[in-house]
């Protein structure tokens, strides 16, 4: 083998991703070891043969169809699959496939690059699950409920029972601070409540609030 080789299988063999390389007819002419281990073969046994060798016939069949749509795009593809082992846990793979060409500008096969990606997916769903939380818990309140910050007093967010509740509109309420909706004559009594919180949750008992419309109401934080 020379150098270039040698330098070239290294490279690939040693990258954490599965990597790829298949002619025309979508058999495999190149592997680097990694996916090789992942099949429990050599990677020159993989060279002639291709997914339907490897995979079972519904997960071959879809690698082919996403080859064959990428050559037929013409351009990189990128698509994610859920597969599952002998165990029956899932795994979610990412694949990047793009066609390459030989010297003459001819179609010589595809290059594919495949990783895991299941602690991506992982936390992209709790993100998602946050989020409706959020939604339950804050937008959905049938309470008044806002966030501000601590050192300026500044309204964050406000939910949607808050404007009615207070007659402001939710762009009027992000250009309020708290003393906004507060009676002058409890600003030093305000102080206390802006320090920085402790752990958990805390009352703040009965205070007065002013509405938009200048009406006075009394709540409990």
């Amino acid at each position: 083998m020379d150098l270039a080789r040698a330098q070239h299988s290294a490279l690939l063999d040693n990258l954490p991703d599965l990597v790829f390389l298949k002619d025309r007819e979508l058999r495999f002419t190149a592997v680097n070891e990694p996916l090789a281990r992942v099949l429990g073969v050599s990677a020159e046994a993989m060279i002639g043969k291709t997914d339907f060798d490897f995979f079972p016939p519904e997960e071959a069949q879809q690698y082919l169809e996403d080859d064959q749509q990428a050559i037929a795009m013409g351009t990189r593809m990128v698509v994610e699959h859920e597969v599952r082992g002998a165990s029956g846990a899932a795994t979610w793979i990412e694949t990047t496939t793009s066609p390459y060409h030989d010297a003459d500008g001819e179609l010589a096969g595809i290059v594919g690059i495949t990783r895991d990606i299941t602690v991506r997916r992982e936390a992209a769903e709790r993100v998602r699950e946050s989020a409706q939380h959020y939604q339950l818990l804050f937008v959905g309140n049938p309470l008044p409920m806002w966030v501000f910050e601590i050192s300026s007093g500044r309204f964050l967010a406000v939910n949607a029972e808050a404007c009615s509740h207070y007659g402001y509109t939710e762009a009027e309420f992000l250009g309020m601070t708290i003393s906004d909706i507060r009676l002058p004559e409890e600003e030093q009594r305000l102080a206390g409540v802006r320090s920085p919180p402790g752990a958990g949750h805390r009352k703040f008992g009965v205070w007065q609030h002013r509405r938009k419309d200048g009406g006075i109401i009394d709540v409990e934080i």
